[in-house]
Parts: C-alpha cells; structure tokens; sequence
C-alpha cells in the first residue's frame, strides 16, 4: 500500500492495469480492451479496501504468493491473511456483481 501512488489518499493503480499477465496473452484487440476495463474497475475497487485486506489481496490474488510468504512479507500472523481475505473477497465480489433486484418489475 504504501508503494503504491495515491490520489484523494486511496491508491492508484492505473498504470498497473497495463501490465497485468491476463492482457499480456491477449491478442485480440477487442478481448484486450474488455480486460483492461475490468481490471482498471478490479482495480479501483480494491482501493477501497481497509490497507491490510488491500495489501494481503494484492499479495494473495494478484502476485498469487502463500499466506505463508504473505505473514511473512506484511509481519502478520497466517490467520489474518486468511481473515484479511476472507473480509475483503465477498466486498470485492459484491461491488463487482451486485445482486439484482426485482425492484421496478410487475409479476
């Protein structure tokens, strides 16, 4: 977190979304812009997420090291990475995909 650029004091990762491993196997230019959306919108949300479940995320998700080398790199115990994921997934999954409603429609 603290490496990471900030604006309004969340952090930025716009250029990050350039250089994902998902883009880079991509050759279709279409498919490529549909990833880069939906990293830069990953992105943005991750950024809301408390710093602990921003780093252990990023750490966990993205670079897809073991919460063993995760305590180690943040100097957390294996159990608050693992809590730390388990909060900050279901935020992320339910900002990402927002349940429907039926809100607006007649049976």
């Amino acid at each position: 977190m603290s490496r990471t650029p900030h604006i309004d004091g969340r952090p930025c990762f716009s250029q990050a979304a350039f250089d994902t491993v998902a883009l880079t196997y991509l050759t279709d230019e279409e498919a490529r812009i549909r990833q880069l959306s939906e990293t830069v919108v990953l992105f943005q949300v991750m950024s809301r997420l408390p710093a602990n479940q921003f780093d252990v995320i990023a750490l966990r998700i993205l670079w897809r090291m073991p919460t063993e080398r995760v305590s180690e790199v943040l100097g957390l115990t294996p159990a608050m990475v693992r809590s730390s994921q388990r909060h900050a997934e279901p935020c992320l999954k339910s900002t990402l995909y927002p349940p429907e409603t039926d809100e607006g429609t007649t049976p």
